[in-house]
């Protein structure tokens, strides 16, 4: 059997690297490109596509990191792009670290709280399987927290530093004077990082007002965004700060607050990455992605072209550092019936 391995090397994207043949991405939302259809100088002819490789590396800031580009592919000059397999190498699609909805036996779907008391409500103004936070007396400087850490037994995943995350869920804050939103951290070894990209580091900004609280009303949060670069340990934790107005504790000297929760999601979007690290050392060596085709796809074998796109998982932001140094696709021409 021959195989072949082709080099399609990037001669420009968006600008040339001092004059190298390759692609570079400076963290922009929603980024994209597709390749052209690629036929081997060959169109007539069918192959039987086995693997695609990538090289690339990723970085934001100083820190390698997963690059939030997702890859997919369309045949035979169509307009229809499959996502390639997650049993690839180097490659994760979007995956869902844990899902709370409160229905589960404890209730309370793993999280606790500190400074604050967590109970399940049945029904909540006709919404049903809510979390509800009420605060208690704060001391020193620790801010009333809900968390919930990776050894819950529905967390699926682990998520990497400098990961785009994206995070969803429904809230209701009961109208008051002393509490203004919250924030959402990433934790390691008991150290809180921001989620970034937040308004007001983290605060939810929208339908806030820092003398009448939050409306009396559900709201739906809906965010892409990025866990920051961090040199210590893995991310092990996610929890939600309550806050009185843009990063300070609520003061609960007067009535009681309460919050309330429901329909938490929380995904990684890494794409391209190194999954073999927790990558977030200073190293910032290319990595070769292993691209494998969906089993169910038998179209594969009998194909006389492809194109490959590469674009923001969940329209996150890609990382800074981005840049792709060469693609192969590894093929078996047939022989002509």
């Amino acid at each position: 059997m021959a195989t072949y391995s082709r080099d399609l090397r990037i001669n420009k994207f968006s600008y040339k690297d001092d004059k190298k043949e390759r692609w570079k991405r400076e963290g922009i939302d929603n980024y994209l490109v597709v390749t052209k259809d690629i036929d081997f100088d060959q169109p007539s002819l069918r192959k039987k596509l086995y693997k695609v490789y990538v090289t690339f590396k990723a970085t934001r800031g100083s820190y390698a990191c997963p690059s939030g580009v997702k890859v997919s592919y369309a045949l035979n000059g169509g307009s229809t792009f499959t996502e390639f397999d997650s049993s690839s190498t180097n490659y994760n699609p979007k995956r869902e670290i844990f899902l709370a909805n409160f229905t589960s036996a404890n209730g309370v779907d793993g999280f606790v709280g500190t400074n604050c008391t967590l109970s399940r409500v049945a029904t909540f103004d006709s919404e049903h399987d809510t979390l509800k936070s009420t605060l208690d007396s704060l001391s020193g400087s620790v801010y009333a927290t809900l968390k919930k850490t990776n050894t819950d037994s529905d967390w699926k995943y682990n998520v990497k530093w400098g990961s785009s995350v994206r995070v969803k869920m429904k809230y209701h804050i009961v109208v008051n004077t002393k509490l203004d939103g919250f924030a959402i951290h990433s934790s390691s070894l008991g150290l809180a990082k921001w989620i970034n990209e937040w308004s007001n580091i983290g605060h939810t900004a929208n339908n806030t007002d820092t003398d009448n609280g939050m409306r009396e009303e559900w709201h739906t949060l809906d965010v892409i965004s990025t866990i920051p670069s961090h040199n210590n340990g893995d991310p092990d934790q996610f929890s939600i700060h309550l806050l009185d107005g843009n990063d300070s504790q609520p003061s609960i000297t007067a009535s009681t607050q309460d919050f309330y929760f429901k329909d938490i999601e929380y995904y990684s979007l890494e794409g391209l990455t190194n999954t073999e690290s927790n990558i977030r050392s200073n190293s910032h060596d290319w990595v070769q992605a292993g691209l494998l085709f969906p089993s169910t796809d038998t179209d594969t074998k009998n194909a006389k072209s492809i194109k490959l796109k590469f674009e923001a998982m969940d329209g996150c932001r890609v990382a800074e550092g981005f840049e792709i140094n060469d693609i192969s696709i590894i093929l078996r021409p047939k022989p002509a019936k």
